[in-house]
Formats: C-alpha cells, structure tokens, sequence
C-alpha cells in the first residue's frame, strides 16, 4: 500500500503499525553495516552483527560532519579491505540483494565503485557504481562471467549527496536501481538467475579489485542485505537505520544540513531514551561545536541542562551563515552521564535573494547572440560569481532609432528591492574598447508605469580579465519595485557599441512564501493546518482559502485573519483541489499590504480501510491475516483466509506494499458460496470528506471457476446492503482490477455509513445460492474516498 494514502483519526481504520517503523538496522538479513558514526583509523566496525568489519587500505579519514553522524571521506585509490575470501557464504547475497549508501562523489573523471567483489573463477559479479558520463551503474553476473543485467541509468549530481541503493529479487526475477528512493530502472532476469556465490578473489568498499574505479568523496550508511527492499524499505533506508544508541539525542530540526534556514528558527530534537537533561551546543566553528564540553565550553555551550527538547536562540540567527549544533544527553541522578551527541549543521537564509524570472528588453540593437537576456542568465559566471572574457557571455548592442540606449527589466510583480549587482562589460580589450556602460541614470517603477528616477550612477568599468566580480552596486533601501530601467547616457569609450555582462537584482522576502502544504502537492490531509514563513515586516496575515480560485485571487475568500503564521482547517472534502493565498500586512509600513502568490493542493483521495501490510505470522499476539478476517472456519462458508503454513499472507502476488490477502474458495458443497468478513474495533464513519466511492484491488487465477464477486457492508444497527462485480468472469482476471463501488449502493438498501461495523468480501450468490466451483482471490488496498474528478 503506498504510504501516500493517509489515516484519519475519526477512527482506527486499521489498528496496525506503520511500515516505516520498521527497523531496518534489526533485520537479519543485514550482512554488513558501515554507519561511520563513530571515530576510526585502521578499521570501520560492521554494525550488522555479523564481524565483516573493513580495514582501511590508503587514506580514508573520519568526517565527523556526515549525513546521519559522521561519514567516511576516501581520497582516490582507498578502499575497505572486507577480506573476501573468508566471508561465510550465508553473508555472500545469491537469491536476492539490497546494496545501498549515501555518497557525495567528486567529479574527477573517474567510475566511482562503491563496492566490488570478486569471486575465484574470476567473475565481478556486483558492480554499483557512479560513472564518469554522469550517470550510475548497477550490473550482477552469475557464476562463470554471465551477466544477469547491466543497468546504467539515472543523472549523478556531483559534490551533492544521492542514495544509491540496487536490488534483485530471484523470485521475482528482477533488478532494480533505486536513487534517491525513486526507482529509475528495472531489469528483467532470466529466471532462477542466481548471483555467483563467492568473494574468493576479495571484496572491497570504494575500489575495484583490480585497483580501478576509485571511490572519491564522502560515504555514509552503507549496507548490504541479502534480501531484496522494496521501494518502501529503501525510503526508510535513506533516513538512515540508525543504530544510533538509544542515549542519543535523533531526528534533528532544522534537518542535518538543511539550507535557507529562517534566522527565527528553533532547534528541536527527539530527546534519548534515558536523557534527563540536555546540554544545548550551536556555533559557526565546527571544530568548536564538535569539541566543546562542560569544562570547556568555548563560547558555543547555549544552553546546559534544560529539561525541554526545544531550544529558542536568545537572538536572532545571522543571516547567509553556516550553523553547527549539537545535543549531549545527560542521564538523571546519580550517574548523570553525560552522552555525547551527534554533530549537525544548516545554512541561514540569506539578507536578500536574487529576483527569477525577470523579462528583460532594450531599445537598442542587439548583436546577433548577444542580446539583453544574457544580462540575467548568468553565462559566464562561474561558482564563485567571476565573469568570463567570452563575448557570447554578454549583452552588447548598438543604438536604434531611439536614444540614449537604455535597458529595462520587469519581475513579473512588485518586490521590496535591496540592491542591484552589475558587472560591466568584460571582453579581453574592453580597456581599450570601453564598450560598457558609465554614467547611467537608473528608474524604477512600482506598477509597471510610473516612473520614479532612484539616480544616477556611474557603472565602474570591468577589468578585462576572467576572474571579474561585480564592482558596481546600486542600494534601492527596500522600495517597491516592479520594473527598473538603465538608461546609458555615456560609455567607458565613447563608441557607438553598449555592453554589459551581468545584473543581478536582490529582494527582501516581505510576501508570505514556502508554503506548507506545498504549491501543487496531493494527498494532503483533510485536516491540514496551513503555515508558512512569514515577510520580514509582516504583522498580521490574511488568509484566504476555498475550492474556488477566482474567489481566493479577487479577496472574496477570506478566512481570516491571524497573528501566527499557520491557520488550521477542518472538514476538508477528499480528492479536492483547493486554493489559497496569504496577504501580509503592517499598518506602520510604506506598503501596508503584501499580496501573496496563489498556492494550490489536492486533499487525499481516499482512507485506508485495509492495506494487508501489518499482519504477521504471530498466532499468539492474534497478528495474522486470518484472525481479523474471519473465513469459513468460523462462518461456515467455502472461504479460507490465508495459507495454512506461515507466512499466511501473500507475499508475491500484491497489488502495492509487501502483502495482499490469499481468498480461497469453494462453492461446491453448502452453503454454496464463500464469504470473509472483518469487523472494526469501532464504528467506521465513512462520510468524512464527502466519501462517496469504495474502492479495492482484486485479481483471480485463469483457472479459477467463475463465480459472481461481492462486497457486502453492515452497519452496528445490523442493516445489510450489498454489491455485485458488473463482470460475472472477475474471478479470471490474472491482473490486478480496480474495483470502484458507489457508497450509494449500500446507503440506498439502508446502511448508515456514519456506522460501518463489518465489511464482507463473497464469491458467490448469498442470497440465490447455486452449486458452483472453487478458486483462489487476491485481495488488496481497500479504500474509502473520493476520487479526484
């Protein structure tokens, strides 16, 4: 079942677990763990259980600043020596595997292995790998050299950190590469397929056995499993398994190196099992923050011994700054150990931000490549925003038939601008040629027609050379700002020819922005609590929200008006597109009001009923499939729920998720036809969010008997109302149907849907019952909703 679909607390739908608390690092099939958390040297310790730790071979060093806690940092040509020929073989993946790591790769122009292994008969039988052209590779062989399947795929981002994770699944016959957690190609495998099943030649972490192929850059949580996740598994994965001790202090906010992070941030954490206290560390030192204590606080100790898993800067945060921080767990009277945490780090958002999409024109004749939109496209710039000497770099025209030679910029809506950044233009003999512009009046408008002139402003000239900043800069002191004009009334040169390499506008954010839930995001709540970062000089927000887009953009939706930025909604309809928009406002402002962008989402379509997901094998904790839907064990029906050895639900045959529910029938002998029911712990209400559509998946065998398929719903007054498939062969269909019932069906015959108390799945006639064959059914992912229309 997709964890997209939501839960709704009116009720407990399905009183089960979430998947995603799953603890990956428990698993048995995880063979070898490297998390790089702690201190190393000569050796990375395997957090799997299993002793397959890695001696380092060359020179990787620990990075106390990982992704989860620290990180390893190999230079080219280091590995991890995993002394392959005395790994067991119940460690070696054959059936089925799950490699997986977080890296942040240079780009030098190499393949970057993340693991190889080679086994005696001479085979490279697992090849993930980040390749030179800038994609990735995942490739198993068999024994012998026969390749299974060579996946190349996907776009690396260099000096970025990405998830490689590849899978292969023997039952299933298939390979599969994971990035990021998004799957970005299948293989298809020749069946029973096995993976050549020995490392006699070595295994190695971040270098081919034959010394090629080095790993570069920075590695966390890898892990090899000789099981095959799925794509639900693999998104928890990347949140790290997290062997972290049960002491420390976890799941960071601001995320571990999070960006743009407001200047009005708190920090928060999840406090250690046994913490009693914490001890609050934030600076902009690393090395301060990572080794600071108690009895050497180095000026980064904010906050010893608080009892709250919240901590408010006393200030402000500085703007455009890198933060570190960390949280040490102090155990309670009378050890009171003092636990060391773990080192994270986030960016401050910046003073001001460059304006995007801007529309740029001029009066002058541009030359033939070179016209004004190179002005704002940033050609020529490189990372640390020096200008080339490249003429198709630049913007160089001469005049029309209308001077002075000006160039104008509109953004589309009105900013609260901060300056204007201009590098002049910058060919190799513009010393000579002075072809950019000098003395410029500068206007600007607010609505695109008054004009008001800010002043005039002598450009500096470039310097002719390729590591040319900008040296012109132009303070608007926050007005408002639509358009702005340069109007060139002379050159460095006198020449009939203008130039200029690049302009760069800055705003101060003072409209609402980052909204949450998301512009365009689906499958939000129907009870969503709206919120976003507030402008700087906001006081109060109007909210304005509705299905209705015209009425949120013409101000007739207003919901209110709030001193907080966020706003709670209730009673939401499923699968809806609604619109909103917040105005920020503060009477004591030039501009008192801010209109903000129009913001959109859709409300979830459905709830989960039942996703098959949480059942286990565990007779004795009442866990299995077939103690919450009762079969003809207990009905005395033709029914069996579930497979009489474990596992007793279907693991291969699913429509979404890990597992659907086996239904056999046999309508051979009385009564005739087949019949599972489950009833709820409590009364499901399933008219919330105008609920109008039951909706599951079921898929049958071809040599099923054909049989008629139902769906029955009872109320807790005991009112019955059924529905029949429209297809009298459903039971033949050996793909998955999407089986979509109008709630209207069992309203209509009397059934209170604010109280449904059991639900029934049947093959057969219950009520005209006639002899017939026998079947097996697979049942997933029943939903109640409304479906997006």
């Amino acid at each position: 079942m997709s964890k997209k679909l939501m839960l709704l607390a009116f009720a407990v739908l399905l009183p089960i677990p979430a998947f995603g608390a799953v603890n990956l690092g428990t698993d048995p099939d995880l063979v070898i763990y490297f998390s790089y958390n702690d201190e190393f040297t000569d050796m990375v310790m395997d957090q799997s259980g299993k002793g397959r730790n890695g001696t380092v071979e060359g020179e990787i060093t620990f990075e106390p600043l990982g992704l989860y806690g620290g990180a390893a940092k190999f230079t080219k040509t280091s590995y991890l020596d995993l002394d392959g020929p005395s790994v067991p073989p119940e460690y070696i993946p054959t059936s089925a595997i799950t490699l997986a790591a977080w890296a942040k790769c240079e780009n030098t122009g190499d393949h970057h292995a993340i693991f190889n292994a080679r086994a005696n008969d001479s085979t490279w039988l697992v090849h993930p790998e980040f390749r030179s052209g800038g994609n990735f590779r995942w490739l198993l062989r068999a024994a012998g050299g026969t390749g299974m399947f060579d996946i190349q795929a996907g776009t690396v981002i260099w000096d970025e950190w990405m998830h490689y994770a590849g899978t292969y699944d023997k039952a299933v016959a298939k390979g599969t590469l994971h990035i990021n957690g998004e799957i970005i190609q299948t293989a298809n495998v020749t069946a029973g397929a096995e993976i050549a099943g020995d490392w006699g030649l070595g295994a190695r972490v971040g270098y081919n056995i034959d010394n090629a192929r080095p790993f570069t850059g920075l590695m966390d949580e890898f892990c090899l499993f000789t099981r095959a996740l799925s794509q639900e598994e693999i998104q928890v994965l990347m949140e790290g398994i997290r062997l972290t001790p049960a002491e420390l202090a976890s799941n960071p906010n601001p995320a571990h190196e999070a960006n743009d992070v407001s200047c009005q941030t708190a920090l928060s954490w999840t406090p250690g099992e046994y913490a009693a206290t914490h001890d609050v560390y934030l600076g902009t030192v690393l090395d301060d923050v990572n080794n600071a204590s108690r009895t050497d606080p180095r000026g980064v100790l904010v906050s010893q011994g608080q009892s709250e898993a919240t901590y408010v800067p006393q200030t402000p945060l500085e703007y455009g700054q890198m933060y570190y921080w960390r949280i040490d767990e102090v155990n309670a009277a009378p050890d009171s150990t003092i636990f060391k945490g773990l080192l994270w780090s986030f960016a401050t958002e910046p003073f001001a931000y460059p304006v995007e999409d801007i529309v740029v024109t001029t009066n002058a004749v541009s030359a033939a490549g070179s016209g004004p939109e190179k002005t704002i496209d940033g050609s020529g710039l490189n990372e640390n925003d020096e200008h080339s000497t490249k003429i198709p770099d630049m913007w160089q025209a001469t005049p029309g038939d209308e001077t002075p030679v000006w160039i104008q910029y509109d953004f589309g809506r009105t900013v609260k601008l901060h300056q204007m950044l201009v590098w002049n233009y910058n060919v190799e003999f513009e010393l000579v040629l002075g072809f950019g512009f000098k003395d410029v009046t500068v206007e600007f408008s607010a609505d695109g027609e008054t004009w008001t002139t800010l002043g005039d402003v002598e450009f500096a000239q470039a310097i002719a050379k390729a590591n040319y900043t900008a040296n012109t800069a132009v303070d608007f002191a926050g007005a408002a700002v639509r358009s702005v004009r340069l109007t060139a009334n002379s050159t460095w040169g006198g020449m009939p020819q203008h130039g200029l390499s690049e302009v760069r506008f800055l705003y101060i954010p003072i409209q609402a922005r980052y909204p949450e839930p998301a512009d365009g995001a689906t499958d939000v709540s129907v009870e969503p609590t709206l919120a976003w970062r507030p402008g700087r000089d906001a006081a109060t927000h109007n909210v304005y929200f509705g299905a209705d887009a015209s009425a949120v953009t013409d101000g007739t939706a207003l919901l209110g008006s709030t001193a907080e930025n966020q706003y709670a909604t209730e009673g939401l309809d499923l699968g809806t597109t609604y619109y909103w928009r917040v105005d920020e406002v503060n009477d004591a402002e030039s501009t008192p009001t801010w209109e903000g962008a129009m913001w959109s989402f859709v409300t979830q379509e459905y709830f989960v009923v039942d996703d098959f997901e949480g059942y286990t094998d565990n007779v004795d904790a009442g866990e299995t499939i077939y103690q919450t839907w009762i079969d003809g064990w207990t009905n005395d029906t033709g029914s069996m729920v579930g497979y009489v050895d474990a596992p007793f639900a279907e693991r291969k045959i699913v429509h979404d998720g890990r597992q659907s529910m086996p239904l056999a029938y046999d309508n051979t002998d009385a009564p005739l036809y087949s019949e599972a029911s489950r009833t709820f712990a409590a009364d499901q209400d399933w008219t919330i969010g105008a609920a109008d559509t039951l909706t599951l998946y079921v898929q049958g065998k071809a040599t099923n008997a054909p049989a008629i398929l139902y769906v029955a719903l009872e109320d807790s007054a005991g009112h019955a109302g059924a529905a029949s498939h429209s297809n009298p062969d459903a039971t033949l269909a050996v793909e998955w149907q999407e089986w979509q019932i109008p709630l209207s069906a069992f309203s209509s015959a009397g059934v209170n849907l604010a109280k449904v108390s059991t639900i029934y799945i049947g093959v057969g006639d219950r009520n005209s019952p006639s002899a017939g064959g026998t079947g097996t059914l697979y049942i997933d992912d029943i939903l109640v909703g409304r479906p997006v229309r």
